[in-house]
């Protein structure tokens, strides 16, 4: 089953997240490529494979590394959206049980102070 920020998911998934993907798509194909392009150059200029393994894999460490910032990027990002859509289910909570708390209680005055001013001392 696909969750939403993956291809395939619902036709309710995030426009951003199944665009999210789809560069991440691109961003592998034109990684190969460029590998194997590198790899086909490589191997038809230099005659020994000493020389080929050099160039090859100093091309392939820095695309690679590129194309895992991308995608840690993302990870990252997908992890900051699902951190803060949680706090904000968590102080609508917190806010619901003060107003259910009697008018004058500490317990009202402290979840009111904390999560709706951003006060963290209480």
């Amino acid at each position: 089953m696909a969750t939403p920020d993956q291809p395939g998911a619902s036709k309710g998934a995030d426009p951003d997240a199944t665009a999210r993907w789809r560069y991440g798509l691109i961003v592998v194909v034109v990684a190969i490529a460029a590998i194997v392009v590198i790899f086909l150059i490589a191997a038809i200029r230099y005659p020994t494979a000493a020389d080929g393994v050099a160039l090859v894999s100093s091309v392939a460490t820095a695309i690679s590394t590129l194309a895992a910032a991308y995608f840690g990027i993302q990870v990252g990002s997908a992890g900051k959206e699902a951190a803060e859509k949680k706090k904000d289910e968590a102080k609508d909570v917190a806010i619901a049980l003060a107003a259910d708390a009697p008018p004058n209680s500490e317990v009202a005055k402290t979840l009111v102070r904390r999560h709706a001013f951003g006060d963290p001392d209480t």
